[in-house]
């Protein structure tokens, strides 16, 4: 192992300079490069050359344009800095991070400074601190329980020792593959290294020799055991939002693990978590940390009960459990306990048995590192595997719920409720299920925190008499509201302190778009655009479809957001009409994309077999009568009035098993004839080249040619062999890579009771590709294909590529089969993937936002008839923001009398009031400054209007020089 870690960190010396000492937070700027330091080494130069001979206006005239050049190299340099981040801000990234990057490139990076006080004494030695966190970390996984009945059972079950057999001929103890290891090394991001300072970069950009040498190491741990230096990490506090830093327990650990390790762990969590679904191991309603599942599911289920009792006038009780260090607390013999139960044998389970046993952590603050102290419970901090073993650990704490209780679980984060016309009888079976929870506790060592635990009563009713609920011989507190993964509930589901919450935390990101607007460095339109849609509306647009219910005067606060946040991105003024500053932006309402995002969200669940939402969804034809209601119908309700309003129904949507989104395996596809470019041969070198290919690789082989076709909207496949042929009409809206997969399908399909040996050869790149990618994916139509590609075996059939319309007879007749197949009728018996469905929903969304438009009335509809994209991106941002706001028809020189409460604008030539038509084509005191603009639209065959000179193709820049010669720019 040292040898290995030795070669890397070797390698990356000789090619990587490593950076010494700390940066000065006066010249922390992450953003400076070379050319930055040879501008101001320039621009220092020139000033000193000055200095030696003051007076001298050339040397002074030097200075001068040495500075100008340096300020234009900073200020791109920080444009460029600022691009490249905002190209990584996704759904993820938190509000806090950009501001840390906009400080950044500001130059004002803050260097914090850790001081605890213990028992009125403050600590200020950065070692001593690192100690204190690293006894408080240990001392929480110590092993040691609260429940004294608990420890008795604990020690009296460890003297019986696990021990798992030697049997490895599962499939989930094979040798690992190079194809693991790419996937896994593809799924890494750049993160701070561990121990070994071996960071991910360093792994992803070995060659393939080094590779397979890593590949090598890991099936020698894999059989042999985990190294010693893998089960330490390095622990950093983080002060927890809105505690105080002088209190050690305000922080929470992160742990710095070997890259080299959490590589290894991705391929071993992906085989256990492949294990688990496929033999449907894990509870249904456990949403935490599986593929395809997320917090939508248990939030979807709780507020479709909670609906229905609200339209009912019943009651709904929902208990949300709170475990206490949950997962610091892990019993690990009960755990390996339980994998044992589960069937688990060989490898796997002992991988698993070694990272848990002999686990230290050291404490680093500010440089300096604690002692080790051991860790005896919980499950390792920054492991990769670690959330995987804490499901399995919880995953049968609802087992003994009594018929009537519902629950979820997402991780650590359970609840449960019931629905009734008795609030006695539903408080009854949730003490039960209270109680239940309680023995569990007692058996597997994870405690609940009575304090943390609340109930909500969720009701329309005024007065009602609860009996108190309780758990470890502590009541649990009924409250009015509760935040439950991210969603604040309340006992009417009005959604009012969700909204509220939401647009208090939205404030701040509207603040930092204004901040960046005013940068020179980040102020164009598509930047903040993609600020915005990364960072501001994934946080409307959370559980936005369970909004849907609330009040109009609510969602109205969701929109002036994105209104504020759209006058921001073009520049417009407040007093500009919110139904078009969307429209100009090209940014679907949030009313539509709620509706978009119900029906992808009820697309996705369909497609998982046992899917607990995917259940509920289908039965809702048995609630018919809440349509009769005047109150708004739960999720699952508006998803079916969704589908009726799209001609979708849900056996339309295929499913796809779990366990493909985990595991992946090699399938005999080829491109051998991949070596040379289309464009590098006529049709007559490739049929030459296709024909040798044939010769010598496939002369025993019966030849089978596949291809798809779609046009107008309608798809079909067509296949051809010298024995049979196929043809056969797809569903409508099908994508060409769908059609493509269809005709392989098909083909398999047909061959597989054949008697012989084939080799099919397809058109379609990316078809193959995706069939041969090392990548997960959910597409039915690739899992299935795989499927078979596996149950026949090489030795039955393979792919080939080949390149398509080079004259190649095979391919020939199977593009005129499936051309002549878009005339047959569709039986209805080929489903769309879910991509497919969900571009067909896009489509359907946005054609429904274009009707809205167009019948909206407006004037400004004229300008822009058809939704798309206009900001012209290469203009500045100054003269962009001229352009939007007499596209809008609304600027200082129309509607600025509105913010000085002064006379409105008149024209001093023409004594009549100053409007954007006057300024641009009636003024007669322009029309010798107007003339380059009526020569170009004489050029242009079209005359002079206030539309064709913003439509967005006449020349903008021609606009910009007329408004700045009329002195009229900086007054728009």
């Amino acid at each position: 192992m040292w040898a290995l870690e030795s070669s890397i960190l070797g390698a990356a010396n000789n090619s990587i300079k490593i950076c010494e000492g700390s940066a000065s937070p006066k010249y922390c700027k992450y953003w400076w490069t070379k050319a930055c330091h040879d501008a101001t080494r320039a621009k220092k130069k020139a000033f000193n050359r000055y200095k030696r001979h003051l007076g001298d206006i050339d040397l002074w005239i030097d200075y001068k344009k040495a500075r100008a050049v340096q300020r234009k190299i900073i200020v791109e340099a920080r444009a460029e800095s600022w691009n490249k981040y905002v190209e990584s801000i996704n759904s993820r990234t938190t509000s806090a991070d950009v501001w840390r990057k906009v400080k950044s490139i500001n130059g004002s990076t803050a260097f914090s400074h850790v001081a605890l006080k213990i028992n009125d004494k403050v600590v200020v030695d950065n070692a001593e601190i690192a100690d204190i966190f690293a006894v408080q970390f240990s001392r929480a996984s110590n092993g040691i329980y609260n429940n004294h009945d608990f420890n008795t059972l604990k020690v009296a079950s460890e003297k019986i020792p696990i021990i798992f057999s030697d049997n490895n001929d599962h499939w989930y103890n094979r040798s690992l593959e190079y194809r693991e290891l790419d996937r896994a090394l593809k799924s890494c991001n750049s993160k701070t290294p561990g121990p070994d300072f071996i960071p991910f970069d360093f792994l992803i950009n070995m060659s393939d020799n080094q590779k397979m040498q890593l590949l090598q190491f890991y099936n020698y741990i894999w059989n042999t055991g985990l190294p010693h230096q893998w089960r330490e990490c390095i622990i950093f506090p983080l002060l927890k939002p809105g505690k105080s830093s002088a209190d050690p327990l305000s922080y929470r650990p992160i742990a710095l693990t070997n890259c080299m390790c959490k590589v290894l762990e991705k391929i071993i969590n992906w085989r256990l978590q492949a294990f688990l679904e496929h033999n449907i191991l894990v509870t249904p309603c456990q949403s935490g940390f599986r593929a395809g599942h997320s917090t939508m599911d248990a939030l979807t289920r709780l507020e479709s009960a909670v609906r229905e009792c609200l339209i009912r006038d019943d009651f709904c009780v929902a208990v949300f459990l709170d475990i206490a260090s949950a997962f610091d607390k892990v019993w690990h013999y009960g755990l390996l306990m339980k994998i044992k139960q589960m069937g688990l044998e060989g490898n796997l389970p002992r991988f698993v048995q070694k990272i848990l046993s002999m686990r230290k952590l050291a404490v680093r603050v500010n440089g300096h590192v604690s002692e080790r102290y051991p860790v005896h419970s919980g499950t390792p901090q920054g492991s990769i595997i670690s959330p995987t073993l804490f499901s399995i650990m919880i995953n049968d704490i609802f087992d003994s719920c009594p018929a009537g209780v519902h629950y979820s679980l997402y991780a650590d984060d359970g609840a449960f409720w019931t629905s009734g016309a008795s609030l006695l009888d539903c408080l009854t079976l949730l003490q039960d299920v209270l109680d239940s929870v309680q023995n569990w506790s007692g058996l597997w060592g994870l405690e609940v925190a009575p304090a943390k635990t609340k109930a909500i009563i969720f009701t329309r009713k005024r007065k009602y008499n609860p009996i108190t609920l309780s758990i470890c011989n502590n009541s649990i507190e009924y409250v009015s509201s509760f935040k439950f993964l991210g969603m604040v509930l309340d006992k009417k589901l009005s959604w009012n302190f969700h909204i509220a919450k939401l647009k208090e935390k939205c404030q701040k990101d509207l603040r930092l778009l204004a901040i960046v607007a005013s940068n020179r460095w980040g102020a164009n339109f598509s930047t903040l655009k993609r600020l915005y849609i990364g960072l501001t509306r994934p946080k409307l647009e959370y559980g936005g479809f369970l909004l849907e219910t609330a009040s109009i005067s609510n969602l109205k606060i969701l929109d002036r957001i994105q209104y504020a946040a759209v006058r921001t991105m073009l520049g417009a003024l407040r007093c500009t009409n919110t139904k078009i500053l969307e429209s100009e932006a090209n940014i679907m309402p949030l009313a539509l994309r709620r509706k978009l995002f119900l029906v992808k969200y009820a697309c996705r669940t369909l497609s998982i077999p046992n899917h607990p939402v995917a259940n509920i969804t289908k039965n809702y034809y048995h609630f018919g009568f809440f349509q009769d209601s005047n109150q708004e119908l739960p999720s699952v309700g508006r998803i079916y009035c969704q589908f009726v309003n799209l001609q979708l129904k849900y056996n339309q949507i295929a499913t796809v098993p779990v366990e493909c989104r985990y595991v992946t395996y090699c399938v005999p596809c080829y491109f051998s004839l991949c070596k040379n470019k289309k464009s590098d041969l006529d049709a007559n070198g490739w049929c030459a080249l296709f024909g040798d290919l044939r010769d010598s690789d496939y002369s025993d082989r019966i030849d089978v040619y596949c291809d798809g076709s779609v046009r107008g909207g309608v798809a079909g496949c067509g296949v051809w062999s010298s024995s049979f042929c196929i043809k056969s009409r797809l569903a409508d809206d099908s994508s060409i890579f769908t059609a493509e997969l269809y005709a392989i399908y098909y083909t398999l399909q047909f061959i597989r009771d054949k008697v012989g040996i084939f080799v099919v050869f397809s058109d379609s790149y990316s078809a193959l590709c995706a069939l041969s990618s090392f990548k997960v994916s959910n597409n039915y139509l690739v899992s299935r294909i795989r499927e078979l590609l596996l149950n026949l075996g090489s030795s039955k059939v393979v792919i080939e590529w080949i390149p398509s319309h080079m004259g190649i007879h095979g391919n020939d007749n199977a593009d005129a089969l499936a051309r002549e197949s878009l005339a047959l009728p569709y039986l209805g018996n080929a489903f769309l993937p879910l991509d497919d469905i969900y571009r067909h929903m896009y489509k359907h969304y946005l054609e429904l936002w274009q009707q809205q438009w167009s019948a909206s009335g407006l004037p400004y509809r004229s300008m822009k008839p058809v939704l798309c994209d206009t900001v012209p991106a290469h203009l500045s941002r100054s003269h962009q923001k001229v352009f939007t706001r007499l596209r809008l028809g609304v600027c200082l020189l129309t509607h600025g009398h509105h913010f000085t409460k002064s006379v409105r604008a008149e024209c001093a030539a023409c004594c009549c009031r100053m409007t954007i038509g006057h300024l641009l084509v009636d003024c007669p005191a322009l029309s010798k400054l107007r003339e380059p603009l009526m020569q170009k639209c004489i050029s242009l065959k079209t005359t002079l209007t206030v539309q064709r000179l913003l439509d967005g193709e006449f020349p903008q820049d021609m606009l910009m020089h007329f408004l700045k010669v009329t002195g009229f720019i900086d007054k728009i």
